[in-house]
């Protein structure tokens, strides 16, 4: 009995989250309500809180799925090195900037930090987490161990890179002084991979 209502409980999690996740992803953030993720799940409010603690959690477990989806590149070929790694990255990055909605979703996210300690915390927690997995795949990706300094500059750089870049494309919205800012950060990406592997191989 238990193991039935185990399997029930997956699935109407699994739900739960395809319905968020389609709402952020047709809507943005503003677009997530109880309301309209149970409408989308074809499930009453209240059994929401049968598997998520409030709003907040959905909304975080939705970004976890999104960010390991675009973490999770070691394994295809062309990922079995730096450079290769953050070019994937940074294509992963420009699908996120194509829908609209989801990259106003990334400021809605920060500004709300910036305003509301407790989610602040909770962002947190969840970002330490998700750096933690993010260096244990550029281990893999090297195939040795990496002094832990080595490693944080290699994870601080990708977050620096990923941010700036997704507030300069957000602010200039297609009007950038610059020719073709698309392929110069791509390129920025890719040589910022060359050097972190240099850091790595001369530690």
């Amino acid at each position: 009995m238990n193991d039935l209502r185990r399997i029930k409980g997956d699935r109407t999690k699994k739900k739960i989250m395809s319905a968020a996740t389609k709402l952020m992803d047709d809507k943005g953030i503003k677009g997530l309500s109880t309301r309209n993720i149970a409408r989308g799940a074809g499930l009453s409010q209240s059994s929401l809180y049968h598997h998520f603690e409030d709003l907040d959690a959905i909304l975080f477990e939705v970004m976890v799925q999104k960010i390991r989806k675009m973490l999770s590149l070691s394994a295809q070929p062309h990922c079995n090195s730096l450079p290769g790694y953050f070019e994937a990255l940074f294509l992963r990055l420009q699908e996120t900037l194509e829908q609209d909605h989801a990259a106003k979703g990334y400021f809605t996210i920060f500004e709300r930090a910036m305003f509301d300690p407790q989610f602040h915390s909770r962002l947190i927690k969840l970002s330490e987490a998700i750096q933690a997995e993010f260096l244990d795949q550029i281990e893999e990706i090297l195939g040795k161990k990496v002094e832990r300094s080595t490693l944080e500059l290699i994870g601080f750089s990708m977050s620096i890179l990923r941010e700036g870049y997704l507030a300069y494309m957000h602010m200039h919205k297609g009007q950038s002084p610059y020719e073709n800012p698309v392929a110069l950060a791509r390129t920025l990406f890719t040589k910022m991979g060359v050097w972190m592997e240099t850091l790595t191989n001369e530690a």
